[in-house]
């Protein structure tokens, strides 16, 4: 919400977000991929506001995710039915529930949209379904995560290779069938293309940023319990509670979204049907079961499949984003599975024998969740988790009442008998197959419709003494909470600065400078904040002037710095009275080779940063007048994201520092002409000042932000000259003598 609400609000004051100057000492908005505002639903939306907005953009995105699985269906041959069946249960299965307007699932929402195009491109070679398939890798890669790309990317290409191998586009022979792969991937190209304005300022920030360090896995030891019970989520989505019920027991393994990959139990039932059924009778069917069945296996940390993020390039993300696949495979098999049904309609034995079989299913999932009730109620089996939730909650969730977990096996035993209907010949084959999709739909929508609820964001952020008095006060300076007191990101919405923020990617200096404060901020400790110099040396020179916490902060043995101003919800407001403002003017300093060494100066002990500022990289060294930053105050002209203005007053020749984060793409004047940005005390801005008064600008313009929007420009025009030619080519019909 923060980042749309952001977006949305810079937007609408004609302006395009291209930084954020409320966290992390600002931060690439844009580049930083995570808000995607080019997403094309995003863009519809945004207009709404940054309320009705999630509803608009939910609603459009569960759509274009369930016609556009029906409609891939429909082109490799599924019934109407069965092209249903599978748009309704990828449309809501579990993981889309979990993570709806996540960037996770606005990039997501192209998977099948992608499948769908690229097999009309195999299938006819047209120039229109070129088109669409470019716009839509376009898409896919203007929606935000680049994990779920990866994930999206690698299985369509191995659909795609799959299809050239083994099924073949229709046409001629193989030199028509090669020349559509290589049209294929000329218009995968294109969209990449398409991409640019995205991608090249992503990539940029990428690798001069921590993320992938970060992100990067170690070897991910099998644990027999956490795979059980991902299996187990997998079947019945509430196994381990729900935190939307209070009774989430398994923190202590991952958070509830980062585990929900359920499809339906009729939905598995009816996907195995149609994997078994189809296996001899379509190709596809075997693809989409073994790549389903893979992507479980490393969804679930399944042995041997753990070791995944071993591998280069699968090893940098969380690695449980597989459900994506695994979500996608089951809906297309579940069509699958349907259609099956309808060939067996005249098939008494083999329909009988589906619908017992889906009984059977029903039943043995319930004499299992019923086994692990008692063994819970009669022999203490959930002792190892009482420190998480009570004995008593544990065994309400797992009691035969309790319908939040028996759902699925409720739909599954109504599927079963829906089948057996037909057997019966009590239902004509139309009537079942519409009650077992809507029975799909039921079943999905009892599991997620009061997951994501759009709540009002007074409920969320509510305005408190905390938050007024910082707004009135902080002006042009930053203030530090933790995580207890005010979760990162959230100051946004008050228009103050925060010196920390969560954001996948990073600045790689300023994380390495500031990760052991940080980490100090954010620890659960009741003692008191214990804070070395240097830790108060780094707030200092980020002009953080107020520090919310729990804790009473200390600077080692020195009581000066920190100043109670009040307290609210047991959570105090402390005054930093030696913090920097963030703009101020010193007149020495000291030049460093490189980072490490400014660091080791900034922090030693005898160096005073109200009197020197540490240069990497560029700049003269000064040894002016022993005048402090209050000697020349700065007078704040200007102070916009992607544009600040400062007005200085020097008796002698300084350097004007500003505690924003450094970029190259960050410039610089000096009475309006341009000037050398250095790079000050580690991490950031400074200019060269002469004596005497001046106005200093600092204009942020990322020059790949603008050559990609040069190649995303021509890209769009080479794309409408393709459609157009066959419009232009079209020979007018011949007359009728």
């Amino acid at each position: 919400y923060p980042y749309a609400d952001y977006a949305i609000s810079r937007l609408s004051s004609g302006h395009f977000p291209l930084w954020n100057p409320y966290i992390l000492t600002g931060s690439p908005f844009f580049a930083a991929a995570q808000a995607a505002i080019l997403d094309p639903i995003n863009l519809l939306t945004y207009p709404t506001g940054p309320y009705a907005y999630w509803t608009w953009a939910a609603l459009i995105r569960l759509t274009l995710l369930g016609l556009t699985t029906y409609a891939f269906m429909r082109s490799i041959g599924r019934s109407v039915a069965g092209g249903l069946a599978s748009g309704v249960v990828f449309m809501i299965c579990g993981f889309v529930v979990a993570w709806l307007n996540y960037s996770v699932v606005t990039t997501l929402v192209w998977l099948p949209a992608l499948f769908w195009t690229s097999t009309r491109l195999m299938q006819t070679g047209r120039m229109a379904w070129g088109a669409a398939t470019a716009f839509t890798v376009g898409g896919l890669l203007v929606g935000g995560h680049p994990e779920t790309q990866f994930l999206v990317g690698l299985v369509w290409a191995s659909y795609c290779l799959y299809s050239v191998a083994v099924i073949r586009p229709q046409g001629p022979g193989m030199r028509a069938a090669a020349r559509r792969v290589f049209f294929l991937g000329a218009m995968a190209l294109l969209g990449v293309g398409l991409s640019a304005v995205q991608l090249l300022p992503f990539v940029d920030f990428l690798l001069n940023s921590n993320s992938i360090a970060e992100r990067t896995g170690n070897l991910t030891p099998f644990y027999l319990g956490r795979s059980a019970l991902f299996l187990a989520v997998s079947f019945f989505p509430n196994f381990a509670g729900n935190p939307t019920q209070h009774n989430y027991w398994a923190q202590s393994y991952i958070n509830f979204n980062e585990q929900i990959d359920y499809i339906g139990l009729l939905a598995i039932a009816l996907a195995t049907l149609g994997a078994v059924y189809w296996s001899r009778r379509d190709r596809l069917a075997p693809f989409f079961a073994a790549l389903g069945i893979i992507a479980l296996l490393f969804d679930i940390r399944a042995p041997m499949f753990n070791l995944i993020r071993a591998l280069p390039i699968f090893n940098v993300g969380q690695g449980v984003r597989w459900a994506l696949i695994w979500s996608f495979c089951g809906a297309a098999l579940a069509g699958y599975g349907l259609d099956a049904l309808l060939n067996l309609r005249t098939n008494t034995k083999q329909l009988r024998n589906t619908g017992f079989w889906f009984l059977g299913g029903a039943v043995v999932a319930f004499g299992t969740l019923l086994v692990i009730y008692v063994g819970i109620r009669d022999f203490s089996w959930d002792q190892s988790w009482r420190p998480l939730i009570s004995h008593v909650k544990m065994a309400r969730l797992f009691h035969p009442a309790s319908v939040t977990l028996y759902w699925p096996i409720i739909f599954l035993a109504a599927g079963a008998v829906v089948v057996l209907a037909m057997w019966k010949g009590l239902l004509k084959a139309p009537a079942m197959a519409a009650l077992l999709v809507t029975l799909l739909y039921a079943d999905l929508w009892t599991f997620g419709s009061s997951y994501n609820p759009v709540t009002p964001r007074q409920a969320i952020y509510p305005t408190t003494k905390t938050t007024s008095f910082l707004k009135e006060h902080i002006g042009h300076e930053r203030f530090v909470g933790t995580v207890q007191t005010f979760r990162p990101n959230t100051p946004m919405l008050f228009g103050v600065r925060d010196l920390r923020g969560y954001e996948d990617v990073v600045d790689a200096t300023f994380a390495q400078l500031y990760a052991p404060l940080n980490k100090k901020l954010d620890s659960v400790s009741k003692d008191s904040l214990q804070l070395r110099y240097t830790d108060h040396r780094l707030l200092q020179i980020a002009g953080v002037r107020y520090l919310l916490t729990m804790r009473k902060p200390r600077v080692a043995t020195d009581r000066r710095p920190y100043k109670w101003l009040f307290e609210e919800n047991r959570v105090a407001t402390y005054e930093n009275e030696e913090a920097l403002p963030r703009a101020y003017v010193v007149f020495s300093s000291t030049l460093a080779p490189n980072v490490l060494a400014a660091t080791a100066t900034l922090l030693a002990p005898e160096h005073d940063p109200t009197r020197n500022v540490v240069l990497t990289g560029g700049g003269e060294h000064l040894a002016g007048p022993q005048l402090d930053a209050k000697a020349a105050p700065v007078a704040w002209r200007k102070d916009e994201p992607e544009d600040v203005e400062l007005e200085t007053n020097t008796p002698a020749p300084g350097y004007l520092v500003l505690s924003d984060n450094y970029t190259p793409d960050w410039e610089a004047t000096l009475d309006g002409r341009g000037v050398p940005l250095l790079r000050a005390n580690v991490v950031y801005r400074a200019v060269a000042l002469p004596p005497g008064k001046h106005v200093v600008s600092f204009v942020y313009r990322p020059r790949l932000f603008y050559v990609g929007a040069i190649i995303s420009v021509t890209c769009t025009l080479a794309l409408l000259m393709l459609a157009l030619i066959p419009l232009l080519t079209r020979r007018p019909p011949a007359r009728q003598p």
